[in-house]
């Protein structure tokens, strides 16, 4: 399933590189000495004086975004946090892959001895843990 959406994707991505702007040039028509929008004029005089503006000043453009950056990294720190609830649950399941030949007892003694280590190494957050074989 996952191949298929991905291949719908990248088909489309083609589609839209390529035929789709052929078909436009055929399709839509061509006006000579046509002006353009009124939004895309003031924008445009907007636009040309800062852009100028900015590559006066470059230094002052880069420490700006350097500074911006910074404040976005350092505010967006606890981002992923926030949004995940805290389950209190107090128990966690492991499941560990060993080769086939090892020995029914020395797996569970290596399951037992691992159990032993989390609950010691995280006391408030695990109360029970179980190990499959």
């Amino acid at each position: 399933m996952a191949l298929t959406v991905v291949f719908a994707l990248l088909g489309s991505l083609v589609l839209s590189l390529t035929v789709v702007p052929a078909l436009a040039s055929l399709v839509l028509a061509r006006r000579g000495g046509r002006r353009e929008p009124l939004v895309l004029r003031l924008a445009e005089r907007i636009y040309d004086p800062l852009l100028r503006l900015a590559l006066r000043q470059r230094g002052a453009v880069v420490g700006l975004a350097l500074a911006i950056l910074l404040l976005t990294v350092m505010a967006a720190r606890g981002f992923g946090s926030v949004f995940v609830p805290r389950l209190s649950e107090g128990g966690i399941v492991v499941n560990i892959v060993r080769l086939a030949g090892t020995d029914l007892a020395e797996s569970v003694r290596y399951n037992t001895q691992m159990e032993r280590a989390l609950l010691a190494a995280f006391p408030a957050e695990i109360a029970r843990v179980w190990s499959r074989i």
